[in-house]
Formats: C-alpha cells, sequence, structure tokens
C-alpha cells in the first residue's frame, strides 16, 4: 500500500511526496481509512511510529477552506 492509495487531497498528498513518505507505517495504514470514513479512532503504537500523521492527515485532506470539515457538513445535515 501507498499513500496515494487514499486519495488524500492534492495538496496533502504533495506535502507527504514532499516529506519522502511513500508508503505508510502499520498504525497509518489501518487508521487512515476509518478516520477518512468518519469513523472514531483510538489507537496506540510505540512512539516514532506515525500515530498523529495517522490522523491529521486525513483531517486535514477533509477540511474545507472555512476550517470546517466536510464530515462536520454531513453530520449538520443528517437528523438524529
Amino acid at each position: 500500500m501507498k499513500f496515494t492509495d487514499f486519495n488524500l487531497k492534492d495538496t496533502i498528498q504533495a506535502a507527504v511526496t514532499d516529506a519522502g513518505f511513500t508508503e505508510p507505517s502499520p498504525v497509518q495504514r489501518d487508521a487512515i481509512p476509518l478516520v477518512l470514513e468518519g469513523h472514531d479512532l483510538i489507537a496506540q503504537a510505540q512512539t516514532g511510529t506515525g500515530k498523529t500523521a495517522a490522523f491529521g492527515l486525513p483531517m486535514m485532506s477533509m477540511m474545507k477552506a472555512d476550517g470546517s470539515t466536510f464530515l462536520h457538513s454531513f453530520q449538520k445535515s443528517v437528523k438524529h
């Protein structure tokens, strides 16, 4: 699996590529798709394994220009 498989926003993907990352760590591989789908997530992994990027990259990819997220817009449209 490669970071490009996640279909992150072009700007986020470019930053990941520019930083020299091509393949996600195991925690990133498992977490990023779940976060992109809007699932809550708790992850535990050793220091230095990429946990921050595991939730940060998809969250930044989901943000709109005004700082809100696509998920937030979706949740507002769903009746509880």
